[in-house]
């Protein structure tokens, strides 16, 4: 034989279900502040359907329905949000951020990159292709249509025909080098800059500078811990790479 559920069962179950929707929403970080434009309505029909509970017999869980939706829910909706959104805030204080200064130079928060050799035959000569290359350390942005975070490489070669070259490439983007060539500034360590000559690829790839006097700057290069080399670029000034160059063996 089933028991009946009380009469006001029903309505009773409805105005709790409306209440748990209206404080849950206002618990979502700062959408809750918006919260009473569902609440107003949604807790006057959970106070018509508690009237509705008491006048079923429900007294005891109609009058505390009767609480909830006229103060009880009202008061959570508004301390709510605020509360969420501390929350939130909160866990945003405690992660892990770069300082200032490494924001705007685009640190990388990665393990500094290393030195890569490769080496490949020249079919069309007898000798080999050599080459080392590293990336920079830092990222630069560009604007649109080369918008997003990007390394510069730095590559030195050795070919059996077209002889040795000091190569600096970015990813995307335009060095700023007329058909006669243009300049480079270096700085290996903490001595003074320098400048180099540079030209652009046979094939005019914009993404691309040949660094002129190979022997000196590599020279350089192998008594160095660390290389800034900056460049310009269309339309975007002139900006700054840094390798950490420690270790080449070449």
């Amino acid at each position: 034989m089933t028991t009946q559920q009380p009469a006001y069962r029903t309505p009773a179950n409805a105005g709790w279900i409306l209440i748990c929707i209206t404080c849950g929403v206002s618990l979502i970080p700062f959408l809750g502040f918006g919260a009473w434009l569902l609440a107003i309505p949604l807790l006057l029909v959970a106070f018509i359907l508690a009237i509705v509970v008491l006048s079923r017999g429900g007294t005891a869980e109609g009058l505390l329905l009767l609480f909830a939706s006229f103060l009880g829910a009202p008061l959570f909706i508004a301390i709510a949000p605020f509360v969420s959104v501390g929350f939130v805030a909160g866990l945003s204080s405690h992660s892990p951020t770069l300082s200032a200064h490494e924001s705007s130079r685009g640190v990388d928060s990665s393990p500094s990159p290393t030195w890569e050799y490769t080496e490949d035959s020249d079919n069309m000569a007898n000798g080999a292709v050599k080459q080392a290359a590293i990336k920079s350390s830092n990222t630069v942005t560009f604007r649109f249509p080369y918008s997003r975070a990007q390394h510069a490489v730095l590559a030195l070669r050795k070919h059996p025909r077209h002889g040795n070259d000091v190569i600096l490439q970015i990813e995307q983007g335009q060095f700023l080098c007329a058909y006669d060539g243009c300049q480079v500034t270096a700085r290996f360590d903490d001595e003074s800059a320098q400048t180099f000559r540079a030209v652009e690829p046979a094939d005019h790839r914009t993404t691309t500078l040949f660094i002129k006097n190979y022997n000196d700057f590599v020279s350089q290069l192998r008594r160095a811990n660390r290389l800034r080399i900056e460049a310009n670029f269309y339309q975007e000034g002139s900006r700054v790479f840094d390798f950490d160059v420690a270790g080449l063996s070449w």
